[in-house]
């Protein structure tokens, strides 16, 4: 059985407050809420909200991931440059 989340349930998971959530629910880049008409409630899908977590946390380590190396291409660049300017110096 799938377990559902409130909102505040929710915040507590993305660390997001209400007005953040249904900004990016209404840009498409958070799951959308279910409406369960007859208790008036709204509920996510826990598994939604995983997934959506489980992303974000990829996502930085990827960024993480690609800033590491451009940093690393950036020093070796410095390191052919200065190379360089010590042969033509010599």
């Amino acid at each position: 059985m799938e377990s559902l989340l409130s909102l505040a349930q929710v915040e507590q998971v993305t660390t997001l407050k209400k007005s953040t959530l249904y900004a990016h629910i209404r840009a498409g880049k958070f799951p959308a809420p279910l409406e369960l008409r007859d208790v008036r409630a709204t509920r996510w899908l826990a598994s939604e909200v995983e997934r959506w977590v489980a992303d974000q946390i990829a996502k930085a380590r990827e960024a993480d991931t690609a800033e590491a190396r451009a940093a690393k291409s950036r020093q070796m660049a410095s390191v052919r440059a200065s190379r360089r300017s010590e042969q033509a110096a010599a």
